[in-house]
């Protein structure tokens, strides 16, 4: 896990994840964060410290989030429209949503879900490499 739940608190700022919740939801951050890296994180954290702590920042958003997804899952799972309405029309009988960033991202599937996890982790992992100087979010060859 790259972060602990009292750097989320304290250093972080974090109050949407309990004590019993954070453990389960930062590993599955930081799972998504080695995945995204092609597992460069993993025994190669930079000595750098603000460099860390963005490591660090970036699994406790991805966390967050992911918690977010959760409970907005839920929510759907009992809701017919899933959306926040838009607009509604009578002689022709039209309804329309809005989804919220969340909610496309659910209805993408697994590949959307992924990509908004990873535009929330590039946020803190951009520009941020380890001692021999390799990005870890770079893909090339």
């Amino acid at each position: 896990m790259y972060a602990e739940y009292s750097y989320y608190m304290d250093s972080y700022g974090g109050r949407a994840l309990s004590e019993d919740e954070f453990p389960e939801y930062a590993e599955r951050a930081s799972d998504f964060l080695n995945y995204i890296t092609r597992k460069r994180l993993v025994d190669n954290l930079p000595s750098d410290q603000t460099d860390l702590g963005r490591i660090k920042r970036a699994c406790c958003a991805v966390a967050e989030k992911m918690k977010a997804i959760d409970k907005r899952k839920e929510e759907l799972s009992g809701s017919a429209s899933g959306g926040v309405l838009k607009s509604v029309s009578s002689g022709g009988e039209s309804v329309s949503f809005e989804l919220s960033e969340i909610d496309r991202a659910i209805v993408g599937g697994e590949k959307e879900l992924n990509r908004y996890l990873y535009n929330i982790a590039k946020v803190y992992l951009s520009m941020v490499g380890d001692d021999k100087g390799f990005y870890y979010l770079y893909w090339g060859i």
